[in-house]
């Protein structure tokens, strides 16, 4: 279980031309919640993927320049 509403897991998903994708499985019943909890109004699938991306090359940008402890 996850601290975030409505999240039940994170997949790492490799289709057969070798790119990687990320799965949030997400409770039916909560994903209003899950999608509010980031600031977003429910059902907002593409701001989500925005979030996602920003958070990812934010993380990659600090590992880069060494400041991830």
């Amino acid at each position: 279980m996850t601290s975030i509403p409505g999240l039940k897991q994170i997949i790492e998903e490799t289709g057969p031309d070798g790119k990687t994708r990320l799965v949030f499985d997400i409770d039916e019943d909560r994903s209003d919640a899950f999608f509010r909890q980031f600031g977003l109004e429910p059902g907002d699938e593409a701001g989500f993927e925005k979030l996602v991306i920003e958070a990812i090359n934010n993380f990659m940008k600090d590992a880069k320049e060494g400041n991830n402890a």
